[in-house]
């Protein structure tokens, strides 16, 4: 499910001042998020070249009250083993999945997850059926013995 990237990028991750100060003084101590609805599953994210887009999430947070303090740490990332949904092998992939959990959900009567978060953010798109197909993308690749690295 993985390939492999040697591609070195500049990521920026957008924060809380707090935990970006945290970041740069005790790089080797990141908390992962595990949070339910982490629409790529557990992970710290980061956006690619994007140091604009880092601020306006942080800056989006706060805006909500989720911050106090908007700020962004910036890390030079060795990416490696990759799911690159810019690259249509995987978003092809992971459409297949979502096409056989629905007949899975269909032929059980029952409608597909919704994520609560869904409603909150206002959002047509259902992160948290993603969220599952992606887990699920995982699991069938580990069963098929493909090497996978996280």
């Amino acid at each position: 499910m993985y390939d492999l990237r040697p591609n070195t990028i500049i990521g920026f991750h957008g924060c809380e001042l707090s935990v970006r100060n945290k970041l740069v003084n005790s790089p080797n101590q990141i908390e992962i998020s595990s949070k339910p609805y982490d629409w790529l599953g557990n992970g710290f994210y980061f956006w690619e070249n994007n140091y604009t887009r880092a601020l306006q999430w942080a800056t989006d947070k706060a805006d909500k009250g989720e911050l106090t303090t908007p700020a962004v740490v910036s890390a030079v990332l060795q990416l490696g083993n990759c799911c690159d949904f810019l690259d249509s092998k995987y978003t092809e992939m992971v459409a297949a999945f979502y096409r056989a959990m629905s007949e899975e959900y269909s032929s059980a009567g029952k409608s597909l997850p919704v994520n609560l978060m869904q409603k909150k953010m206002k959002t047509k798109t259902n992160w948290f059926v993603f969220w599952i197909v992606l887990q699920l993308s995982i699991c069938i690749s580990q069963l098929q013995h493909l090497t996978l690295q996280i």
